[in-house]
């Protein structure tokens, strides 16, 4: 059997080819090419048939949770990283990377997350019971505040379902300087009778002492100093069918109460179509600053179904 074309004559064949995926390639003449390595492909390289191991998937990858990406030149591997980090391009020009998660950052209940720089992410770890969130040299930090108080602590909230003579708070135990620098107490009421004024006692004291000036928002009413009366006059109009909206502020000293010095007090009451202010002060026959009750009510009949009154106390720590 003669040539034809490039191809060996069966005999001829098969002294050329020695070995099981041997190829017969044509360079400057007709020549056997060796079975290549496993996994390697056929691809032309320099104008011949070459075989060529090409970076594939299977051949990159060596551990489970790898990542394959293309590289500067080829196929890539990027190693599996830290539990619940997270993958993250790096722009033009770069190779994908593990950064830390908010996930990774926060190890414990009560971290906080935030940013120690330009996408970058930290932890603040949590802190003690009443610490208070501030910024420091430009980045949050827990800072334990000194005792100071101003934090308002409700005490008492009470609401009329019958008429009723009065609207009073009696705590378990005195509000005491030691504790509160002030008590706020917030009123909304309204008096079945017509024509009386509001008041108010503390400490069921009605032989003390009371000081207090009134004066309208019309600035029609004089000034009046009630001096050594049984209460103190909150709101000092007579007028018919009025709900009467009052906040009134107690100061309490952190000291004894000198025998010439009173706990002052002032009030804001705005009625129907009026506005009252009053400031005064209140000294106890036993010349002490705790207070033990406070009593508002109208100067005759009841209180009407619905009215309501809240206290608040000012911690002094």
């Amino acid at each position: 059997m003669g040539f034809n074309g490039d191809l060996y004559p069966t005999a001829g064949a098969t002294s050329v080819l020695t070995t099981k995926g041997d190829i017969v390639r044509y360079d400057t003449e007709r020549e056997r090419y060796g079975i290549g390595s496993a996994g390697q492909v056929l691809q032309v390289a320099s104008s011949l048939p070459t075989w060529s191991t090409i970076n594939l998937a299977d051949s990159v990858l060596t551990t489970q949770g790898d990542v394959l990406y293309e590289g500067a030149s080829a196929l890539a591997r990027l190693g599996q990283s830290t539990d619940n980090y997270t993958l993250a391009t790096k722009g033009a020009g770069a190779n994908p990377a593990w950064q830390a998660s908010s996930t990774s950052t926060l190890s414990a209940a009560g971290d906080i997350l935030y940013a120690s720089g330009s996408n970058t992410l930290a932890k603040l770890a949590k802190a003690s019971d009443g610490d208070t969130l501030q910024l420091a040299s430009g980045v949050p930090a827990w800072v334990t505040v000194a005792a100071g108080g101003g934090s308002l602590e409700l005490l008492n909230s009470e609401k009329l379902t019958t008429p009723t003579s009065s609207l009073q708070f009696t705590p378990s135990s005195a509000l005491t300087p030691a504790d509160y620098s002030a008590i706020l107490v917030n009123a909304i009421v309204e008096p079945t009778n017509d024509g009386v004024f509001h008041k108010m006692t503390l400490n069921s004291e009605t032989t003390g002492y009371y000081l207090d000036g009134i004066r309208t928002s019309a600035g029609t009413s004089s000034i009046q100093d009630n001096n050594d009366v049984e209460s103190w006059r909150i709101k000092d109009e007579t007028l018919e069918d009025e709900i009467c909206i009052s906040s009134t502020l107690i100061f309490i000293p952190n000291s004894s109460i000198p025998t010439d010095e009173y706990l002052s007090m002032m009030s804001q009451a705005f009625s129907i179509g009026r506005g009252f202010t009053s400031v005064g002060g209140y000294l106890a026959s036993a010349d002490e600053n705790n207070i033990d009750n406070i009593y508002y009510a109208p100067q005759a009949g009841n209180w009407e179904t619905g009215s309501t009154m809240t206290v608040y106390g000012v911690k002094r720590t």
